[in-house]
Formats: structure tokens, C-alpha cells, sequence
């Protein structure tokens, strides 16, 4: 009886509208609304279907994401004080987002992990001072000089793997008084608060608790090195974001028997006019050749500031395909944006505890020492299994005799 319900119900679908197809465009079923990675993904699944109607036989899943022998690579788009955008190429998804992961979860950082109270008459519970003082971030470059507090073999607390703050303050000014990072005293003189520009109060730095006449608060901290897997204080990055690159492909046919007002509409869209909204001098017009242009150096700018930008370009796309297609629908699209495989790109932002930069080569070799440690591993594990081979026959031949 179900299968009876089933088959009159796939009687009843409409079925699907023929597949059309136009120069420079992909092989797809036309429709009003389409998604990106349908458009990315709908291509390739059409291949493989005349590949095999053809006979011929399939290609490895993913065999076209890194070329064989091909070198990773990486190139920086964009370096400031707070912030690093860098390409990656010839490189796996995975690989990618395992960097991305160990940047956040696994890279060393310095942060007060313990607290003890001297004098508290401020407005604030201890427990809840002992918490902001432990996200203030600490410039963390040598902490690979430090140990693991658990490794260490101290009983405590020692310079190898610590370092102590103090603070003691007490309001005798008659107005209100904030107490900041800067208040803190490190006896490490690289292991210092990372202070924010404070253009919100007058002292600047990271406020802990504001303080009105005759309070007090006088504490000894200690810092200890921890990653972000163990607590998010430790964790260096602000934000990391990964996209995939992307490619924008024109279709030069359907684009010249568009009218001359409608090209330099297209060209020339106002970044601020949604839903047409194309970035400045992406596309351009050339008056010679009567064509239409991507402009390379414009898109690699428009990138390296925007992690978002190949987004707003897909919905470009999208908006002009449809526009094409209002009085044809079997029109072919006038613009595709399509991923490029085995290309990433990734946008570290630090908390300020180490440059940027440095956050990328430390996760890098710790991602590298990962890896090396599997590899030890596994031919730990293969040696072992010969040897157990090796004596579980001379015990067989023992038996024998």
C-alpha cells in the first residue's frame, strides 16, 4: 500500500523543464532564484553524467583540487597591526581549516590564571575581579620560552613557567577613579598588559573596577601559559574567517546583445544600490574592443579588505541573471562567480597578545609538529605489529617441536 501512496505521488510531480545551454555558461535547468554553490556545483555533476552515458570512466572524487607535485603556497594580501588577510594554494580544505582551528584552539598565550585577594573595598565581588583581570590579554612573543605549569617541576610558582603581577591602588582623589590594566606591575618586563587605546576615560588602558574616595584593592596574580582549548582567555585570535577564492567568468555573447545603456548600467552600478551592488571598477568597459572586462587588480584589492566580497558578487549575478531572464527564460546567464579549488583565504584578527603574523607561524609549526607526531606514531604502531608477527611465528615453529 505505501509503495502504491509512493508511485501515485511521483505520478503527480510536474516534470522538469529541458536543460538548456549557452557559450560560456554552465549546463543548468532555468529557474528564478538560484544559490552559489548550486551554480559552482551543477557544472561538473553535468560532466560526469555525459562521462558516464559516454562509458568513460569516472574521475576520483576530488581529483581535480590539488594538482599532483604541486607545492602549497601562500601570499599576504593585506599585514597591519591587528589584522593579516593571506591567500593559501595547492592545499586541502581540511588542511586549511585545521590551521584556521589550531590559530584559535592551540597557539601559546600568557593570562593570569590565579588571583588572590590582599584588600577588596571596591563595589565589585572578588570572584568577579579575579575574572576580568583574567581576560586582559598579556603580550604573549616569548611564550614558548615558558613551561606548562603541569610539566613544570616546581612546587608552585616559578619564573620557568609563571609570571607574578600586583596591584595595589587606593582612591584619594574626591571623584570617581578607574582602575586599569595599566595599574598592573609585571615582573616580567616582555609579559605586560596589552592596553587598548582608552580614548573612553582619560588613563586609557583595559578599566578592571572604578573606584570611588577611601576604596582599596590590593591583589597578586599570577600568569601561566595555556592555549585556547583549555580557556578563551588564552585564545590569541579575535576572529579567523576562511572563504574559498572565488573566479568571476562573463559570458561575452549574451553580454554584447545587451543594449549600450544597459552595459554601462551593468559596468557601472553603484556600490550602494542594492540589489545591483558590484564593487567600483571591478567590471569595466572596454571602448575598443566593445567588451567587458574584469579588472584583476580590482578584485584582488576588493578582497583583501572584504572576506565578503565574492558573496556580494555571487548576488550580482544572481540579480542580472534574472534580469536577463525576465522575457526568456531559457536566456543564458550574463555573469558566473564560481569557487577555485584547493585556494583559501583567511582573515586573522589578534586580541593583541602577538602580531598577527607571528600567530600564523606559530600555528603553522605547531601544526607541522602534529603531523610529525602522527607519522612517529603510526610507525611506532607498524614496527610493533612486525615484531608481534615476528614472534607470534617463532612461537608456531616452538609448538612444532
Amino acid at each position: 500500500r505505501q509503495s502504491r501512496r509512493s508511485a501515485a505521488r511521483s505520478a503527480q510531480l510536474p516534470s522538469c523543464p529541458p536543460f538548456t545551454a549557452g557559450k560560456g555558461c554552465e549546463l543548468r535547468a532555468p529557474r528564478a532564484r538560484r544559490s552559489a554553490h548550486s551554480e559552482a556545483c551543477s557544472a561538473p555533476r553535468a560532466n560526469l553524467r555525459r562521462a558516464l552515458k559516454d562509458g568513460a570512466t569516472p574521475p576520483a572524487p576530488d581529483a581535480d583540487l590539488t594538482p599532483p607535485g604541486a607545492e602549497p603556497g601562500v601570499e599576504v594580501l593585506h599585514l597591519s597591526d591587528d589584522r593579516i588577510t593571506f591567500m593559501l594554494w595547492n592545499v586541502d580544505m581540511s588542511v586549511a581549516n585545521s590551521l584556521r582551528r589550531v590559530m584559535m584552539a592551540e597557539v601559546p598565550t600568557l593570562a593570569i590564571d590565579l588571583v588572590e585577594m590582599k584588600e577588596n573595598t571596591t563595589c565589585l565581588h572578588d570572584e568577579y575581579i579575579a575574572h576580568r583581570l583574567g581576560m586582559i590579554p598579556l603580550r604573549s612573543e616569548t611564550a614558548n620560552q615558558f613551561n606548562y605549569s603541569r610539566d613544570c617541576t616546581c612546587a608552585e610558582a616559578c619564573p620557568r613557567c609563571s609570571v607574578k603581577f600586583s596591584l595595589d591602588v587606593k582612591c584619594e582623589e574626591a571623584h570617581r577613579r578607574n582602575i586599569t590594566s595599566k595599574d598592573l606591575v609585571s615582573e616580567h618586563p616582555d609579559v605586560v598588559p596589552s592596553d587598548a587605546d582608552g580614548s573612553a576615560d582619560d588613563l586609557g588602558g583595559i578599566v578592571v573596577v572604578k573606584m570611588g574616595r577611601g576604596q582599596e584593592l590590593k591583589i597578586e596574580a599570577v600568569a601561566r601559559k595555556g592555549i585556547g582549548k583549555e580557556h578563551a582567555k588564552f585564545n590569541p585570535t579575535g576572529t579567523v574567517a576562511m572563504q574559498s577564492d572565488g573566479e568571476i567568468e562573463l559570458n561575452d555573447e549574451a553580454l554584447s546583445s545587451l543594449p549600450l545603456d544597459k552595459i554601462y548600467e551593468f559596468v557601472n552600478t553603484p556600490t550602494d544600490d542594492p540589489p545591483g551592488n558590484c564593487p567600483a571598477k571591478v567590471l569595466v568597459y572596454n571602448d575598443i574592443s566593445r567588451t567587458i572586462e574584469v579588472n584583476a587588480a580590482a578584485v584582488d584589492e576588493e578582497k583583501a579588505k572584504d572576506m565578503n566580497f565574492f558573496d556580494k558578487m555571487a548576488y550580482f549575478a544572481e540579480w542580472w541573471n534574472d534580469y536577463n531572464q525576465l522575457k526568456d527564460k531559457t536566456a543564458p546567464d550574463l555573469i558566473r562567480v564560481r569557487d577555485r579549488p584547493s585556494r583559501f583565504i583567511l582573515c586573522v584578527e589578534t586580541t593583541g597578545v602577538m602580531p598577527p603574523a607571528l600567530i600564523v607561524k606559530v600555528a603553522i609549526d605547531v601544526l607541522r609538529e602534529k603531523v610529525n607526531q602522527l607519522q612517529r606514531e603510526v610507525a611506532k604502531g607498524v614496527e610493533e605489529d612486525a615484531m608481534g608477527a615476528s614472534y607470534g611465528g617463532a612461537d608456531a615453529m616452538m609448538m612444532q617441536f
